[in-house]
């Protein structure tokens, strides 16, 4: 393996299985819905086959991974795929991205007994306005705080995904207001955290919020003093400008398994930044070594190019873990925010980032 991408210090490895497979058919989502039947049980042992290889392939190529990310799609469409995640990824942090609709109790005792996991819920606010690009009835909505109180209830951590638009920006103080009124404890203990993030047109047109109601959001978080904002005011004060610098790429790694490959042929495409499909690698298969010997050669390269000029137009809930690790918001305050910095290996690695960056 070239040596100057086997150090590479990578943090996080998003993984994403059967993207074109969800419950929802949020307009800003930049995945494109398609229908969809329960995975055989062939399909199943490709898709246990193609996760053990990716485990090899993380350890191989990512020995200090922290926290493998597993991401649709909706994951929970088909909830033996995330057993398998949890089971084969024991030795990490797992991060399950979900809408929120599938949160049963199979669902919530699979996440206990891996004791290291937390799920990232998209929730948009607390009304039907606010979520109205993402659900459609007050139904889907109850479903989706249901599940966040049973995870909660289950002490498992999560980190809401709120993607702030034209329709929930107005609303998104009394959201913070009515996250504190019920579970303020969670809040203060690091079982629930938020970092909002923007939307992303991903190349399709939306109404974003306007000048007016961004200034007024950032007038609000500028004054806040809520537990829910304070602890990461730096992410706030820089969801709207788009100079703001992004690291992520140093960090992140990403494995997207396309269509139904996860259970099917077993390939995937890496780039550099998965969040927006920055300096990609290419694509690979995880069954033949060759491949991994081209990924290395191509992951090198891709290591040694110039990001400085590089500007990121999206504004992911990611950046605030940057800014925690570029320095810019003390890890002291962070470990508060968040139950997962609180790990030991997570703090050395940490350090060791910062240190390597220094």
């Amino acid at each position: 393996m070239e040596e100057v991408y086997k150090n590479l210090n990578i943090f996080l490895v998003e993984v994403i299985g059967f993207p074109n497979h969800c419950s929802l058919d949020c307009s800003y989502c930049d995945w494109e819905k398609q229908s969809f039947s329960p995975l055989t049980e062939l399909e199943l042992v490709r898709v246990r086959r193609h996760l053990q290889a990716a485990l090899i392939f993380i350890r191989c190529h990512y020995p200090n991974t922290q926290v493998i990310e597993y991401s649709g799609g909706e994951p929970y469409v088909h909830p033996k795929v995330v057993e398998l995640v949890l089971e084969i990824f024991k030795d990490y942090w797992v991060r399950v991205n979900t809408n929120g609709l599938h949160i049963d109790e199979t669902a919530l005792e699979a996440l206990k007994a891996h004791g290291r996991v937390y799920l990232a819920l998209s929730l948009d606010g607390h009304t039907l306005e606010a979520n109205s690009y993402r659900v459609r009835s007050q139904k889907q909505l109850d479903r989706i705080i249901e599940g966040l109180k049973n995870a909660l209830e289950a002490k498992i951590p999560v980190a809401l995904l709120c993607t702030i638009h034209d329709r929930n920006i107005d609303g998104f103080v009394d959201f913070v207001d009515w996250l504190e009124q019920n579970w303020l404890s969670e809040i203060k203990q690091g079982r629930l955290m938020m970092a909002a993030h923007r939307m992303s047109s991903y190349g399709r047109p939306h109404p974003f919020p306007s000048p007016a109601q961004k200034q007024r959001m950032g007038e609000a978080m500028a004054g806040s003093s809520s537990p829910v904002i304070l602890p990461i005011r730096e992410h706030y004060e820089a969801m709207w400008d788009d100079d703001s610098p992004c690291t992520i790429y140093r960090w992140a790694a990403s494995m997207h398994f396309l269509g139904n490959s996860l259970a099917t042929a077993g390939r995937f495409t890496s780039f550099r930044c998965g969040m927006r499909g920055v300096a990609p690698i290419g694509e690979f298969a995880l069954d033949q070594e060759m491949e991994w010997d081209s990924f290395s050669r191509a992951a090198s390269l891709s290591v040694q190019m110039d990001f400085s000029f590089y500007r990121c137009r999206c504004f992911v809930d990611w950046r605030a873990f940057d800014l925690i690790f570029s320095g810019v918001i003390p890890m002291e305050r962070a470990k508060k925010w968040f139950l997962p910095l609180q790990d030991q290996r997570v703090q050395q690695w940490v350090r060791d980032y910062q240190k390597s960056d220094s």
